[in-house]
């Protein structure tokens, strides 16, 4: 089966995290490494809402990782500035490189989605600040799956709704355990490694996505 389809991961991906700090920074000097406390943690609640049966949406998972961390920064939150922190995951700055990624999928006529852990509003509000919205026909949702990736129900959603096969679609993300998911699913595979270290064995490993429409090449003619 020809490859038609590229699914692209949302948040740390094509959208980074890190220009949570421009809104962050107004609340602790130390707007690093809260959003990378949060962003871990996050992770963590959406993993532990897979495995315990006990689903939540992203919103409301982000929102929980926050009140739960802002003691350790000495953050005393009012509704109001939680509202404000949970908003600023949809504004949110691309990547330099997320055009070459879209202009690689559409050169070679290959259909570029979305498939993100995120509440679909959530992900399309995010995806119109970062002005690549109009770029993608598709949101996939982990919140129609009622449970988050890596389970293999999200990524089988890819299969359902594009009326594609496993064997078609090249998944793309920059964290190792979405990749070995989707590889698990039967997708062809892409680590944006973006400077991380991985624990997996990645099946196809990009710097960034100045490297991804020669990689595509290879994927299509089968090597």
């Amino acid at each position: 089966m020809a490859v038609s389809l590229v699914a692209f991961s949302l948040y740390g991906t094509l959208l980074d995290v890190t220009s949570l700090e421009e809104c962050v920074r107004k609340y602790t000097p130390m707007s690093e490494q809260l959003i990378e406390t949060w962003r871990a943690r996050q992770i963590q609640l959406a993993n532990l809402a897979t495995t315990t049966g006990r689903y939540v949406d992203l919103d409301r998972i982000t929102l929980m990782a926050l009140h739960e961390i802002a003691p350790r920064y000495h953050l005393k939150l009012t509704p109001h500035d939680s509202k404000v922190l949970l908003d600023a995951w949809t504004e949110l700055h691309p990547f330099p490189d997320v055009q070459f990624a879209i202009d690689a999928a559409v050169r070679r006529n290959l259909r570029p989605i979305i498939c993100t852990n995120a509440v679909e509003s959530t992900a399309r509000n995010a995806m119109t600040y970062a002005k690549i919205g109009g770029s993608f026909d598709t949101v996939i949702s982990a919140n129609d799956a009622h449970v988050y990736k890596p389970n293999g129900a999200v990524y089988q959603l890819i299969v359902q709704r594009c009326g594609v096969t496993p064997e078609s679609v090249v998944f793309v993300s920059s964290y190792d355990w979405d990749v070995s998911g989707a590889r698990r699913a039967g997708f062809n595979t892409v680590w944006v490694q973006r400077g991380r270290t991985g624990q997996g064995r990645p099946e196809r490993t990009v710097d960034d996505f100045s490297q991804l429409g020669a990689l595509l090449d290879r994927i299509i003619a089968g090597s």
